[in-house]
């Protein structure tokens, strides 16, 4: 992983699916539930279609909406 960013621990209901040599908890998944977590950096410019990857989580799997701008996030900001 780059960055040094590591997970140091998971749940007890977790098992490790994927490691690195830095990264002991890269891919997890939960024993029982369709659950699993991945540690990568998708923002970073040498991730293969990285901003593919957040924009389908945000929108797809959270099922945000894209109706979002600037402006909105200055109004957040300054609140």
């Amino acid at each position: 992983m780059s960055h040094g960013d590591q997970v140091n621990e998971i749940p007890s209901d977790f098992h490790v699916v994927g490691k690195t040599g830095t990264a002991p908890f890269a891919a997890i998944a939960h024993n029982a539930k369709p659950f699993f977590g991945i540690q990568f950096h998708p923002e970073v410019t040498h991730t293969p279609q990285g901003k593919q990857v957040i924009g389908r989580f945000v929108l797809n799997i959270c099922e945000c909406a894209a109706a979002w701008t600037m402006v909105c996030i200055k109004h957040l900001l300054s609140d």
